[in-house]
């Protein structure tokens, strides 16, 4: 059900989508609802309710939304997740880099442009293909 709405729904599907997967328990139930609401039609109003989900959303929550960000590749998705990787919750800022480091795949701009955001100098981050490669080792 929720794969259908993922790819039937948009701004209207978002709510019901980001509160079920912030309350999910099992792993399958958290990839098919991070999938889903990913898999929404790509439009600002679609990707304005999913971040001002995020925005309402803390911890674990908010680190499954943004996980959710990485197949809704935006300027404005982008310039979010650069906010949210200087997250003070190591869980969130964790989740944004990981999104970040999938779109940018090893390009050190985007590794830089991520430290920045961050407030933490480049050389103190895992380099972009750590990161790709801890979350290939995790799956």
């Amino acid at each position: 059900a929720a794969a259908a709405l993922g790819h039937l729904g948009g701004a209207t599907a978002v709510r019901p989508l980001a509160q079920t997967l912030a309350t999910a328990k099992e792993s399958d139930e958290i990839r098919e609802l991070g999938s889903a609401l990913g898999s929404l039609p790509s439009d600002r109003a679609t990707d304005q309710a999913i971040l001002a989900e995020i925005k309402g959303a803390q911890g674990d929550a908010r680190a499954r939304l943004i996980a959710a960000l990485a197949t809704r590749p935006s300027p404005q998705v982008t310039t979010f997740l650069l906010e949210e990787a200087g997250n003070p919750d190591p869980a969130v800022a964790k989740a944004a880099y990981r999104v970040l480091a999938r779109a940018g795949a090893g390009d050190a701009r985007l590794y830089r442009s991520c430290a920045g955001a961050a407030g933490t100098p480049a050389p103190d981050l895992p380099p972009v293909n750590q990161v790709l490669m801890a979350d290939r080792m995790a799956a």
